[in-house]
């Protein structure tokens, strides 16, 4: 009986294969920032440090939990909704979620240098572990530290087995502005990286009119050119120029539009009734079991539009380990400034930001 925790380097190939096997026989908790292929686009596009940690207790598999260090932060995941563990056993550990995540960074902040995947056996791991060096935040749909914030929500929509029958279960108002695209001449197109452009140039204008910073195309055609990272792109076109757009990915069963714009000037088209209707269609082809909406904060006109679809909500909880301090994207008055910027000048500096 093991009475010490231990850690120890996978090699990465062999590794990824055992996480998708064991990710893909618990579903239930599985998102897109669970797939391992994303380790490859966070160390050599995003220039980050991913650490892929199996969760072993009495020498069996208890859960995954991927974590990237980012500066002086350790995330999960960072860009996407979701992260925390996998739960891989009915049976309830002895630690907490949160003596399980702190337990494991400080793990890998005493005996890990280099980025990778890695088995710790949590066996003799202790409750109250010794003070971590990073602020640890973690994106997860139940609080887990003490320094929460819970003011975003998910929307998830379960598929059916065909794109009519899922059609059917939307409301006729719904179906009607569905078809009012069709018939105002919106024409959706599919593609990867060769639609980065198209869907660059609406989500930065998109993302300058709110006044925030775009995260740019080299982003988009980084992820798009990882093996395995399951990304595809849809397009809205109205007389052949591009007016929406959904940058979409999947992994298992769950299929989610990750960023998604639409320009205002073109709404009165109903532009994201046609991607999102699109998008759906492409996920049931894929044999996904549920659509995500992305994230929207709560009292807001995203969330009431998303209402609109039969979607479940779920609550998305922000966990930190250091409480909201001064933060630049929270400064509302920057936003008006951003706004007025020119558009050469955001993106080039969005990304950077």
């Amino acid at each position: 009986m093991r009475t010490m925790p231990e850690i120890q380097k996978l090699a990465n190939k062999k590794a990824i294969d055992e996480w998708n096997k064991l990710a893909l026989a618990n579903s239930s908790s599985v998102t897109i920032a669970h797939n391992p292929a994303l380790y490859n686009f966070y160390l050599n596009a995003l220039e980050l440090k991913p650490y892929y940690v199996f969760l072993y207790e009495k020498d069996k598999p208890f859960g995954l939990l991927p974590l990237v260090l980012s500066g002086n932060n350790m995330l999960s995941m960072p860009h996407f909704s979701h992260g925390g563990i996998i739960s891989l056993s009915s049976d309830d550990s002895q630690l907490t979620d949160e003596e399980l995540i702190l337990g494991t960074v400080h793990m890998l902040e005493t005996h890990v240098k280099e980025p990778g995947f890695y088995k710790l056996h949590i066996d003799g791991l202790p409750k109250d572990s010794k003070p971590i060096k990073h602020t640890v935040e973690v994106r997860q749909t139940k609080p887990i530290f003490e320094s929460t914030k819970a003011d975003k929500v998910l929307h998830k929509i379960a598929l059916q087995q065909s794109s009519e029958k899922q059609f059917d279960t939307f409301s006729s108002n719904l179906r009607r502005k569905i078809n009012k695209a069709a018939k105002n001449g919106i024409i959706v197109k599919k593609g990867t990286d060769e639609l980065v452009d198209d869907f660059a140039t609406v989500y930065n204008k998109n993302m300058h009119q709110l006044g925030s910073p775009t995260l740019g195309k080299r982003f988009f055609k980084s992820l798009c050119l990882t093996e395995h990272a399951n990304t595809e792109i849809l397009i809205a076109y109205h007389n052949d120029k591009p007016i929406g757009g959904g940058f979409c990915m999947w992994y298992d069963g769950y299929y989610e539009n990750t960023w998604f714009s639409t320009l205002n000037t073109y709404n009165s088209l109903y532009t994201s009734y046609a991607l999102h209707a699109e998008m759906i269609k492409s996920a049931i082809d894929k044999k996904m079991k549920v659509y995500s909406m992305g994230r929207s904060t709560t009292n807001s006109g995203v969330r009431n539009y998303k209402q609109q679809w039969p979607v479940e909500e779920v609550p998305l909880y922000f966990n930190s380990t250091k409480k909201s301090g001064f933060k630049l994207k929270d400064q509302k008055w920057l936003t008006g400034i951003w706004r007025i910027l020119p558009t050469i000048v955001v993106n080039n500096i969005g990304p950077v930001i």
